[in-house]
This record gives C-alpha cells, structure tokens and sequence, in this order.
C-alpha cells in the first residue's frame, strides 16, 4: 500500500488564520500603506476641483482604492463629496468583504459609527458567507446581535462582558477590538462604570491600571461603578489604589464632585472603618473598643491615627473624641474648642503625614503626642471617660443625655440613610 502525505492540519491552520490575518490587520502592510499615502494625496487635491470633476474621480477609483475609502472619507467636509463617497463605499461593500473590515476599523479608530454602520450592515448582509467563512458558531451569534444595533454599540458589548458568561479578553477579539483602538477605552470606562461584583474581581488588574492613567474626570466614573458594585470591602487592594489617588470626599472634595452624595459616603465610611479596625487588630479586630465606636461611623467626619502615641482622633459635627488603645482616658471636646486649643498642631501633624520624608523614609518632621492633646479643662462637661465597669453603659448614657446622640446601632444605621436622602 502507498501512503501520500498531505499537510493537511498546516492547510487548515492557513486558511482559518492566515487568511482571516490578511482580511483584518493587512493595513500596516507597506503595500497598503503606501496606497493609502497616493490616495491621501489625490483626495487632497481633488476636493478643490470642480464638482463635475470629483465626481468623475470617485467613480473611476479602482477597487483596491474604494476599499480604502473609510480611512480618507474625513478629509472632505463638503456635503456632496461626502455623499459621493458613501455611495462609492455602499457599491464596493456589495462586492468586496474587505470593506466590511475597514469599514470595522475606521469605526473603532474614531470611536464613531456615524455614517459608516449602515454601509457595514450592507457589506454583512451581501457577504455574510465569506466574512464568517472561519468563525465559530459563538462569533456568528455576537456578530448576528451586534450587526443589529443601530445605537449605543459600547454599551451593547459592555453588556455582553458584564454577564460574566466568557473573558472579556476574547469578547474583544469576537468584535475585532484592539487595545489601540479608540472604541477600546470608551469600553473599559463603561464597563466598569456599570460593572458587576464579579466584573470588578475578574478584572481587578485591569481596573487598577485605568485607574492608575485616568484623568479626575475618569477616574470618578471608574470610582462610581466601583463602589456601586459593592466591591469596596471585598476588593480592598482596589480601595486602597483609590484613597491614594483621590483620597475622600472629606479630606479631597474636588476630586469626587461627579460622583453621586450616597456613593462618595460609603467609600469615606469604608476608610473610616479601616482605620478604625488597623488602629485596634494590635490586639483584636473583635476588640470591645472597636465593636464600640464602629457603629458610630454612619456619624463620623474622620479618624485620625496617631501611631506611636497608640491614640486615634474620632471626628465628629459636634465633638472630637480622643480614645486610646492602652490605658487612659477618653477626652470629649467640642469641636470648635478642639480646633482653637488644637487644631494648629494637629495639622502641622497632618502636614507632615503627606510629605515626601514620611512616604518615602517614613520619618515624622513633626511628632503630635498625646499629652499635647490633654486638656481636662476644656472637655464637654462629663466628657472626661474611662474604661471601667460597665464602660459602655456609661459612654452610652454620656452620648445619649449631654450630646442628645442616638446609641442604637440599627437606629444610628437608619439616621444616616435618612441624612442621604434628604
């Protein structure tokens, strides 16, 4: 028996990539390239010629020229030429599927489908057969759907990433979307501006490298979708990636002006728990002291750490508490007396957490200690409290009767979602 050895496999490899290669990345080639650069240079001239004249010009362009029409089609601004040139692509795009592939291109380029997108529905609908001659069924079911929208292409293809159902890496390639693209962008700030919890976990890396590039403007769209998911305490890395970069509404107020009252408060309470929760874990997350004042955060305006005096500043409307990891007493001031005795020295002390020596060296130009912070003189009548007994009843009773608080965690809870919504 002969045995004829066919390449079988490599033919196949050849016709399902190779050629798809040529119809949709050839136009880096230097053979396009350089076509492309003659037909910039007649166009530019042709524009000032009589009407008659490009007319003529459009309809004697050969078809290796009509399928580069999309990539020079904005350098005419007259209307007629304009129109001239749409007809010349609708009658190309009949005959040959590259034009849907340029067409595809230019549309993502510019991030535009405008007046392009019906010209694509015509090349697909007279050459479906050669244009999804390799794709796989799946593609064949994305492109069935997308080929159909008339509006809003971005926020359909978002749409299709945010179920979750396939990576968003080879969603991209199904739609012939490229990183360079300018459509590409305007897909991560949607997609992630309405973006799933699971979105927001599978793409972590990616989230923060936008992050990371973003303008205010951006980033804020990105925060928005970010804290809307309901992410902030799962995804803590991310968390800490914005506190960096945009810090809070509090302490940073211009850099969160678009983002919605309700979501800006729950990013600052996340912080405020964090700092709470890091100032006790030295001795137990579960710590009576923190399980105490964490229901108070929904109240709370800031808290302010002061490491090495094991002290943290709880700010509030009305008052500034100062409590203490070790023993001690807690300290209730007003917060106007606060600011007058102590608000000079506890910004310097702020001042010199921001700079450079500290971030870089982790060296204080400025050391705020406790004692400097102790006034018994100047405390809210009662507020003076130690941790003794049944501390909690005692600091209860404090808040509840000198500074009219409520001490309810569900009902603290509650208030503040009414002050949102008012």
């Amino acid at each position: 028996m002969r045995f004829e050895y066919r390449p079988t496999h490599i033919k196949e490899w050849v016709r399902k990539e190779i050629t798809q290669k040529i119809d949709t990345n050839d136009l880096d080639s230097d053979i396009i390239q350089n076509r492309l650069e003659r037909l910039r240079g007649a166009i530019g001239i042709i524009k000032e010629r009589p009407e008659n004249e490009f007319i003529k010009w459009v309809n004697d362009l050969n078809t290796r020229d009509s399928v580069l029409l999309p990539f020079v089609y904005n350098m005419v601004q007259k209307r007629f030429q304009k129109e001239q040139l749409i007809v010349k692509m609708a009658s190309t795009a009949q005959l040959k599927r590259q034009m849907f592939y340029n067409l595809i291109e230019q549309c993502y380029r510019g991030g535009n489908f405008q007046p392009f997108w019906s010209i694509v529905k015509l090349s697909f609908q007279h050459n479906r057969t050669s244009i999804g001659r390799n794709w796989s069924e799946e593609k064949e079911e994305v492109w069935s759907k997308f080929i159909l929208i008339e509006n809003s292409h971005v926020k359909h293809i978002c749409e299709v990433i945010n179920k979750g159902e396939r990576p968003f890496t080879n969603i991209l390639q199904d739609y012939f979307i490229l990183e360079s693209h300018k459509i590409y962008e305007d897909i991560i700030i949607e997609m992630f501006s309405s973006g799933s919890k699971t979105l927001f976990y599978n793409e972590a890396d990616l989230f923060k490298k936008y992050l990371h590039k973003s303008d205010s403007l951006t980033a804020q769209l990105l925060v928005s979708g970010f804290i809307k998911s309901g992410s902030v305490y799962g995804l803590e890395d991310i968390s800490v990636r914005i506190l960096e970069k945009m810090g809070t509404y509090k302490k940073q107020p211009m850099l969160w002006t678009n983002v919605e009252k309700e979501l800006k408060i729950e990013f600052h309470q996340w912080y405020l728990r964090k700092n709470i929760r890091e100032f006790f874990s030295g001795i137990n997350k579960e710590h009576e002291r923190f399980v105490y004042w964490e229901k108070f955060v929904p109240k709370m305006q800031d808290a302010l750490v002061i490491e090495k005096e094991k002290t943290i500043l709880f700010y509030f409307d009305d008052v500034v508490v100062m409590e203490v990891l070790d023993k001690g007493a807690v300290y209730v001031y007003t917060a106007n007396t606060f600011e007058r005795k102590f608000g000079t020295i506890v910004e310097r002390y702020r001042d010199a957490l921001e700079s450079r020596a500290f971030k870089m060296f982790g060296r204080l130009d400025f050391n705020l200690r406790r004692p400097m912070l102790m006034d018994k003189k100047e405390v809210v009548s009662g507020g003076w409290l130690t941790h003794t007994g049944n501390w909690q009843k005692n600091f209860n009773d404090f808040l509840r009767i000198s500074l009219n608080w409520e001490v309810d965690r569900d009902a603290i809870l509650q208030e503040s979602k009414n002050d949102i919504t008012i």
